[in-house]
């Protein structure tokens, strides 16, 4: 199921958006433009937690993580934070997270397209990410409540 207007909200609460310069410094800081889905989103809410449970493709299941904002005044739960803090927590390069619990995330990887990155996940620590979707926009399509 795809997140849009007419169906299930994306957000379960509501927080004010992402303006348009923050989601410009969180792009300059991890080095990387983000999916414009990925912005959108942003846009309508600066990170928190979705209504959809999880990711589901080809029968394998993957639980949905608080997303990460761009709020440069926020003291954790941002994607520079994480940026931050990504050796610490066995994130590879050229992979952005962008939702995050504990050593699980879901992270935008760019080594293969810079211009399109694939969305990956990492269930714990010490475990390999796992690719699951090649664009965030495939990722948005198999998200399930």
């Amino acid at each position: 199921m795809a997140p849009n207007e007419d169906e299930l909200a994306f957000w379960f609460d509501e927080r004010r958006g992402a303006t348009e310069a923050e989601l410009d410094t969180a792009e300059r800081y991890v080095g990387y433009v983000l999916p414009k889905p990925f912005r959108d989103l942003l846009r309508r809410q600066n990170g928190g937690v979705s209504n959809f449970a999880g990711y589901e493709v080809e029968g394998r299941y993957y639980p949905m993580l608080p997303i990460l904002g761009v709020d440069p005044d926020a003291a954790a739960g941002t994607l520079m934070r994480a940026h931050d803090v990504r050796v610490h927590f066995g994130v590879p390069d050229g992979v952005v997270v962008i939702a995050a619990q504990g050593s699980a995330w879901w992270g935008l990887d760019y080594n293969t397209k810079r211009d399109c990155p694939s969305v990956v996940y990492r269930a714990d620590e010490g475990v390999a990410p796992v690719e699951v979707a090649l664009s965030f926009e495939a990722f948005l399509s198999h998200l399930t409540e």
